[in-house]
């Protein structure tokens, strides 16, 4: 589908493209001359004197900046001759300042030692608010992981890892235990039916594709872009939920925003460090698949049967066989992974470089990951008021998957779905047989060739001049490029191994062209004011366009005369599609913070947005924003209070967001429809696809929240508590028109309502703090309260995931058991127009506990927990094997295994209280299961060397780490594994609304081994 609107927007984004470059360009003369110094000094842990790296170090109102090294010293050069104020701070930390005189060509030091800090509201945040300002003066909740850290100490291979079990109210299931296979990313909950329900993911503040490709016949097995970075470039991650990505994110980032800081280099340092990283880990499934069951028939167990398990047997016997641990299909899998990066800097210059290599072979066969990576980060700062930082990554992922998941022809299906029966001796003795379909065994599925191969490319520029001590201007510019191809084989046989064409070989190729490109202008104004200049203002003001372009050419091609030359044009038959789409958003946004002694803030913001989804007519977007922060311990007042509560503070915030939908919702479409008049010949016709609607507006957020953080035993200990509710109106549903109108596709119409609402938790601390001996820990908990509230005059639809008023988004429904006939054996269910609640799919409740300790500031033990509660999973593994197959034990010995009454609750016979015969695919109540666990995810020991051992390896530092992930699971889940979805092929519209467990490989566990040098 093409997609015409929106040229005027595509104009003003090259305008704006070039009025960045030319800003750049029209910077005052660099060489300027002005009297400068410098400024060095080291950062330390106050209680235990040990040095802090990756510590933030800046002058106040200049662009000057950089972060301390494994020392924990700085340089900071080209700082203007007189007074400055020198600030530093980094996560869990309290922030520290000093006023430092600098003199022309002379050097000050500033010594800087932070105390540990449970609630750091001088930590610096720049999401979800324009220009960078400290926690205290951000009303809304931003909450951040230190990935740096994260991934020296921890376990985790990929980005989801880092955000899995880390921040309240951010949910990450994944789609499987294979493989490269993608998470589904959920923060605070669903709230659109139609539209995305991922988050935006933005890298250095460009807007990063966070897509995900099913579209070659891999199940429901999909795959992220977010594989394609590599964690180790990362510094932290910032995630906004709610009000805060009002003004700067505007009117698609209604489900959150994930901000992404990669590692820069440091400015000034004069020296050169190296880090090499390698990393072993061992994937053991630590799964048994469950046995298939079957009864000899008379033919099976008579002398002349081919069935080897009944033949000789007595009529009736049970037999069993589990064709996947016979075969050996499940093998311990192992990744290999190697990084190496540098970081440093000159007098005005800071660098980081890196490469990383991972090759990661599964538990199952043609199943493999393999990631290429690497990435510059420039720094240049010529002056204190100028700064330029330039970057580009570049990564290549290489995926092989398996037939599976959602799949009853794959692996899981082939061999949980089979026959005890048909097990078989061949002419060369080998025991074979036992899969669902007899031709397609292990070699057979295994033969299959299925891979996704993206090359991406992530440049940024980013300029920040500060003409005037009051005035401040950035500008980004930046683009993500990815090229993704994706290949499915099925090769040529004689041995009637699929089925139908396929096996005369099959090849289905997939380009898929995705680019977003940014630019984002950002000019701050402050000022101070007042007889005693209490007051302070911040007026910030800027624009910001995106475009997204997706071009996407599918060829299918069947009938090779050879494996060989498998290209599709060699194929005897072939079918090709495409699909093109281009979107632009432009918005102009401007905020206000006004402050009052540093302790009272106010913040008012407003941005307009306009989509090219919504045609040349639409009206613009408009999302108002407000928000206050009260640090109400720093009052005279309180106190009488500062030794119990040290630190208070209040907040509340309001902000509207929005969520658009891809190009041409809103236009009349039409396709192509052939036709033929005279036998032999066709002609060009074309015929009615979706009427139009140009009167569509995006969904609108409107979210309220309000919460406190305070801090206990001086700083030791601090909680944060937050409340939300948000409101999503103009909710976008299809509604039905009349078949005479000639339509195939239901319009989009803006007349439905959803509310989220809950509670997050944080608690963290430091309870125990001696010479030789620290504890850590953090736990976070939310809920989640979903609920559509108006449908308009669209009717409830879906079946088992339903939508309907008053119930949240997809809950799980069915026609519900209302008795038990277990005299007359029958049981009698609620019509089919009255289906019944069962439970929720999103959990209403969960959490995660990390603790960690540190013994004589070298060997650090940590653990993390993470749970959910009250959500069920339709277990339909269990529901093909009972009742479709009948093929597990429970159905062929439910005489035995189960009372009349659990027999008849399962397999019926079932009828309406109309008295009406009802299907059993319409009863799943006994599958629809609980899903509740609690999941030891991470597991971990580090060890930090000496300096003489590291020295020994000719290192200036060097750390070991060995742990487990996803060590344990306790849950009275009867199936594989509650924390899957067998259905993750898309993250829009209504069928991600699924949490199924089918024929899906549970995640596995990870034995890792990690070692980091410093050089």
């Amino acid at each position: 589908m093409g997609m015409i609107a929106g040229g005027s927007r595509a104009r003003s984004f090259r305008t704006i493209f070039a009025t960045g470059a030319l800003l750049i360009a029209a910077v005052p003369n660099l060489a300027a001359a002005q009297e400068r110094g410098r400024i060095t000094g080291q950062v330390t842990d106050q209680a235990t004197n040990e040095p802090l790296a990756g510590v933030q170090v800046f002058i106040a109102r200049t662009a000057l900046g950089t972060i301390t090294n494994a020392e924990g010293r700085y340089v900071l050069v080209n700082v203007p001759a007189g007074v400055v104020e020198v600030r530093v701070n980094t996560i869990g930390y309290s922030s520290s300042s000093q006023q430092v005189e600098v003199s022309d060509g002379q050097t000050a030091t500033a010594d800087f030692t932070l105390a540990t800090s449970a609630v750091a509201l001088d930590e610096i945040v720049v999401t979800g608010t324009v220009g960078a300002v400290e926690r205290r003066e951000q009303p809304a909740v931003i909450s951040s992981i230190n990935a740096a850290q994260e991934m020296e100490r921890g376990t985790s291979t990929s980005v989801t890892d880092l955000l899995t079990a880390k921040v309240p109210g951010v949910q990450v299931t994944s789609s499987s235990g294979v493989s490269g296979t993608a998470q589904q990313i959920r923060i605070r909950g669903a709230s659109s039916v139609t539209l995305s329900n991922e988050p935006l993911v933005f890298i250095d503040g460009v807007r990063a594709s966070a897509r995900m490709m099913s579209d070659i016949n891999i199940g429901g097995q999909g795959v992220s872009q977010l594989f394609n970075l590599n964690p180790e470039d990362i510094e932290n991650i910032e995630v906004v939920k709610g009000p805060a990505a009002a003004a700067l994110y505007g009117a698609d980032a209604s489900a959150g925003v994930i901000q992404i800081f990669t590692k820069q280099g440091r400015p000034g340092s004069g020296r050169f460090s190296q880090t090499l990283t390698v990393e072993y880990n061992s994937l053991d499934q630590h799964w048994t698949p469950p046995a298939n069951f079957a009864r000899c028939t008379a033919a099976q167990v008579a002398p002349t049967s081919t069935s080897l398990l009944c033949r000789g047997q007595p009529e009736g016997t049970v037999v069993s066989d589990n064709p996947l641990d016979r075969t050996g299909a499940f093998d311990t899998g192992s990744m290999k992974s190697v990084g190496y990066s540098g970081r440093g800097g000159g007098e005005n210059y800071g660098y980081f470089i890196s490469l990383g290599y991972d090759e990661e072979d599964a538990t199952l066969p043609n199943n493999s990951l393999d990631r290429r990576s690497g990435r510059v980060n420039f720094t240049f700062v010529p002056r204190s008021d100028l700064r330029f930082e330039a970057g580009v990554g570049v990564g290549r992922t290489e995926s092989t998957f398996p037939i599976n998941d959602n799949n009853i022809f794959g692996f899981l299906g082939g061999g949980l779905l089979g026959r005890p029966t048909t097990v078989q001796m061949d002419e060369d003795g080998e025991v074979v047989g036992g899969f669902y379909i007899a031709q397609r065994d292990l070699d057979a599925i295994s033969s299959i060739e299925s891979g996704i191969t993206t090359l991406r490319y992530t440049p940024t520029l980013q300029a920040q001049y500060t003409p005037l001590p009051w005035f401040t201007n950035r500008l980004v510019i930046g683009a993500d490029v990815s090229r993704t191809n994706g290949t499915q084989f099925f090769p040529k046989n004689a041995e009637v191994w699929y089925g139908g064409d396929t096996d005369t070989g099959a090849l289905e190729e997939e380009r898929i062209n995705f680019d977003v490109y940014t630019v984002d202008y950002l000019g701050t104004v402050s000022t101070l004011f007042g007889a005693e200049d209490q007051f302070s203002a911040d007026l910030s003001f800027g624009a910001q366009a995106i475009v997204e372009e997706l071009d996407n050419i599918v060829g299918n091609g069947t009938n090779f005369v050879t494996n060989a030359n498998r290209v599709i044009g060699s194929a005897a038959q072939i079918t090709a599609g495409q699909d093109y789409q281009k979107t632009t958003q432009f918005g102009v946004l401007g905020q206000a913070n006004v402050s009052l002694w540093n302790r009272l803030y106010l913040q008012l913001g407003a941005r307009v947005d306009q989509f090219s989804s919504f045609g040349e007519e639409a009206d613009p977007f408009f999302l108002p924003q407000a928000g206050v922060s009260y640090v109400i311990s720093d009052e005279s007042f309180w106190a009488p209070l500062a030794g119990a509560i040290p630190t208070l503070r209040l907040r509340a915030a309001y902000g509207t967001t929005g969520r658009a939908p891809s190009a041409g919702a809103s236009l009349e479409t039409y396709e192509a429809s052939p036709y033929s008049i005279v036998e032999g010949s066709t002609g060009n016709g074309v015929q009615p696809d979706r009427p139009g609607n140009f009167e569509l507006r995006p969904e609108k957020g409107t979210e309220y929240e309000a919460g406190f953080e305070a801090g206990f035993a001086n700083g030791l200990l601090g909680v944060d508590i937050t409340y939300f509710r948000k409101t999503t109106t103009d909710l976008i549903l299809q509604v039905p028109v009349p078949p005479s109108s000639g339509f195939e596709t239901f319009p989009f119409r803006n007349i439905g309502e959803v509310r989220n609402s809950g509670w997050e938790i944080g608690l963290r601390g430091t309870p125990l703090r001696m010479n030789n001996l620290r504890w850590d820990f953090n736990v976070a908990a939310s809920t989640l309260d979903n609920e559509l509230i108006d449908m308009g005059i669209v009717e409830p639809f879906g079946t088992m995931n339903r939508f309907q008023e008053g119930a949240p988004l997809g809950a799980f429904f069915s026609q519900q058991i209302l008795d038990v006939d277990t005299e007359n054996g029958v049981v009698t269910v609620t019509p089919a127009d009255d289906l019944r609640f069962l439970g929720n799919l999103l959990p209403d409740f969960e959490g995660s506990a990390t603790t960690t300790l540190t013994l004589f500031n070298n060997l650090a033990l940590r653990g993390s927990l993470d749970w959910k509660q009250n959500f069920k999973i339709y277990n339909n593994t269990a529901q093909f094997r009972d009742r479709a197959f009948a093929n597990s034990e429970l159905a062929i010995r439910r005489d035995e295994l189960l009372t009349d009454e659990e027999r008849l609750r399962r397999y019926g016979p079932f009828v309406d209280t109309n008295g009406e015969t009802v299907s059993y695919t319409q009863v799943n109540e006994a599958y629809i299961q609980d899903g509740d666990f609690v999941r030891l995810r991470e597991l971990t020991a580090t060890l930090t060397l000496p300096g003489a051992w590291a020295q020994r390896l000719r290192a200036s530092g060097a750390s070991l780490t060995v742990g487990a992930r996803n060590l344990a699971l306790w849950s009275d889940y009867p199936g594989h594994d509650p924390e899957v979805l067998a259905q993750a092929t898309r993250n829009t519209g209504a069928n991600t609304f699924q949490r199924e467990d089918f024929l899906t490989v549970p995640q596995p566990r990870r034995w890792i081994a990690k070692i980091n040098l410093t050089f």
